[in-house]
């Protein structure tokens, strides 16, 4: 199963590295289902999870990933999925769907002109996702979704990720040293760069100072 790189599960690895215990790979994927190409994996609990493709489909494994049946076919390009509660969870790319029982059912909900990646939720009501070059909010729980950022420069190219500390605080990275800054909540941003170019792919920052970036090059900022 081909999944999109994550700059989580670099950290979840490297901590599991430090800690004594390593990882076995097992290729669990039908043979029917080579090509595909999943982009994102969510998991509800320590057993449900659910992942995601850019054709529409959607698998959903109840023992930890040792199987994985077909929960959905139609979804269009699912790119990114966020669980912010046990029940209620969002799926993004062209369109946003919503499930509010778990990820066993899902109603369409939104459309956008570019396509949604990254997807994560601060509270229940606010969340943001990051896309080809835009920013988008949502107050709502995911209901309603607007564009709070659009950004494309034809050498830095587009927002490559995102981060918000809390409710006000986020910042938003580019390519070649870009990135954004916002203290209200995203609905204005700052531009800015930092002195080496660095093609930031993902950051979490643990409080208003203190932050880890990964990098094109392989670095670990």
């Amino acid at each position: 199963m081909k999944l999109k790189y994550s700059f989580l599960f670099a950290t979840i690895v490297a901590s599991l590295g430090l800690q004594g215990q390593t990882f076995k790979y097992t290729d669990i994927t039908p043979p029917n289902w080579y090509g595909v190409s999943f982009n994102d994996i969510c998991f509800r609990d320590s057993l449900n999870g659910f992942a995601i493709s850019s054709n529409g489909l959607m698998l959903r494994t109840k023992d930890a990933g040792d199987t994985w049946s077909i929960q959905r076919k139609d979804m269009g390009s699912i790119v990114g999925m966020c669980f912010k509660n046990k029940d209620t969870a969002i799926c993004a790319g062209n369109y946003v769907y919503l499930s509010t029982d778990g990820g066993e059912n899902w109603a369409r909900i939104d459309s956008f002109t570019h396509v949604l990646a990254k997807i994560s939720f601060i509270s229940q009501k606010i969340g943001f996702a990051t896309g080809d070059r835009n920013i988008c909010k949502t107050s709502d729980g995911g209901k309603t979704w607007k564009q709070v950022l659009d950004y494309f420069d034809p050498i830095s190219g587009v927002i490559q990720s995102y981060h918000f500390i809390d409710n006000n605080n986020g910042l938003a990275f580019g390519r070649l040293g870009k990135y954004f800054q916002t203290t209200n909540g995203g609905e204005t941003w700052t531009l800015k760069s930092y002195p080496k170019s660095y093609d930031i792919n993902d950051v979490y920052f643990f409080n208003t100072l203190h932050g880890l970036a990964c990098t094109n090059t392989g670095q670990i900022l």
